[in-house]
């Protein structure tokens, strides 16, 4: 299990310089914390109270099962935060850009990753045709976090899972 763990850590630190440090560049250093905010609660809060404000009954229960979808995977986060106490690599690795974040959460898992999986994984249920975007999306939520160094890919990556797993069951369940 140690190996694993240690395996897991090197691959992480590896890409995580990859890119903060190998693909840095002027134009990703403004494009990524904007798209960084499509994770937000901003973005993904509003995004669902705005479907269920509207007449058609397809789109606010679009709206309902995201906004369902983005609570119950953020409690599950919350919970695992708690639990695993990771600290981000913002905090630990020095060269690393922070981007003025001032984070007190823990990394694992990604929060922004999870909300925006949560958000668009419903969009995606509810408007297929959309869902390249939507799921492009949520993807490069998840990069930003990386190349931002607030999070290691394995926290993006749970919180892919994550954000991923809740949507599909309550549709299931709806």
């Amino acid at each position: 299990m140690r190996k694993i763990k240690t395996l897991l850590y090197e691959n992480d630190i590896k890409i995580l310089y990859a890119f903060n440090i190998l693909y840095k560049s002027k134009i990703l250093d403004v494009i990524m914390p904007i798209i960084t905010h499509f994770g937000g609660p901003f973005f993904t809060i509003a995004t669902p109270l705005i479907l269920m404000l509207s007449k058609n009954d397809y789109v606010a229960k679009c709206g309902k099962e995201c906004i369902l979808s983005l609570s119950t995977s953020h409690i599950c986060v919350h919970f695992i935060k708690k639990t695993f106490l990771r600290p981000r690599p913002c905090w630990i690795i020095k060269d690393f850009a922070r981007f003025n974040s001032k984070l007190k959460d823990y990394s694992f898992p990604s929060g922004h990753t999870t909300a925006a999986f949560s958000t668009f994984v419903t969009l995606s249920i509810f408007f297929p045709n959309f869902s390249f975007i939507f799921i492009s999306l949520a993807f490069l939520v998840g990069l930003s976090r990386i190349y931002l160094g607030v999070h290691y890919p394995t926290d993006v990556a749970a919180g892919m899972l994550i954000g991923s797993v809740f949507p599909i069951l309550i549709h299931i369940l709806a």
